[in-house]
């Protein structure tokens, strides 16, 4: 999870040089890094639960790696939609700045690109069978 913000900070960074988005203090103090790793807390927080509730670790001081691997794997497929369409709604809010025209869209549009780029990079990083 702590990994979560430097690459999608990374991924965004990139995204603007590609797409000549300016890094000018409206695009990037928009990003909410809270909005970033919604998705990581989300998978976190699921399996840290499945690692507490579950019965048959009630008396388990300490995991084999495998064991480990096993249920990090089973909660993280179980909560990996909610977290991804959690990223795709709070996307989906974005989306009218984009036709914007003018001088509101010269203000507010790299803004709107540079929160697209931090939050669809951690979702491209995503695969249905990793956590």
């Amino acid at each position: 999870m702590a990994s979560v913000i430097p690459l999608s900070m990374l991924f965004a960074v990139i995204m603007m040089n590609v797409f000549g988005v300016s890094g000018n203090l409206m695009s990037l103090g928009a990003l909410d890094f809270g909005l970033i790793v919604d998705g990581a807390v989300i998978i976190v927080e699921a399996v840290m639960h499945q690692l507490s509730h579950n019965k048959k670790f009630a008396g388990v001081m300490m995991l084999s790696r495998q064991e480990m691997d096993g249920e990090v794997k089973g909660a993280s497929s179980k909560m990996m939609n909610s977290a991804v369409f959690g990223q795709i709604i709070i996307l989906i809010v974005y989306l009218p700045i984009f036709s914007l025209e003018g001088i509101e869209g010269k203000m507010f549009k790299p803004m709107a690109q540079t929160v697209a780029f931090a939050l669809l990079g951690p979702l491209s990083c995503r695969s249905p069978t990793s956590p």
